[in-house]
């Protein structure tokens, strides 16, 4: 069952109570969202010129070091599954999972059925 929802843009200001602070709000549910779920530790090759984009999402950098051919080899920490996926995939060719094994199904999968929708 879907919900149809709407909003309108108020002329006035919003008010809140003076006693809310919203920076300390901000980095309570911001600590929340970063320590809960199930954390990955994902190991890729990575472009350097991904590699700021990379880390500005990952959770944590367990390691880094530089690769013979010029890429880096990252361990990374992600909040769960789904965020390691989506920041993998937003580092395009760029980035070579190397594990975990269920994570570079899932990339290759995708790049997979983009391609063959692509297919003319």
């Amino acid at each position: 069952m879907s919900r149809i929802l709407a909003a309108e843009e108020l002329a006035e200001a919003a008010q809140r109570a003076e006693e809310v602070d919203l920076g300390r709000a901000w980095q309570e549910r911001s600590h929340r969202f970063r320590t809960g779920g199930k954390q990955v530790v994902v190991s890729l090759r990575l472009d350097p010129a991904r590699r700021d984009d990379l880390l500005a999402t990952a959770l944590a950098v367990v390691t880094e070091a530089p690769e013979p051919d010029g890429r880096l080899r990252l361990d990374l920490t992600f909040q769960d599954r789904r965020h390691a996926e989506w920041a993998v995939w937003q580092a395009a060719s760029g980035a070579e999972v190397l594990s975990p094994e269920w994570l570079r199904h899932a990339v290759r999968d995708r790049a997979a059925a983009i391609a063959e929708r692509h297919v003319e």
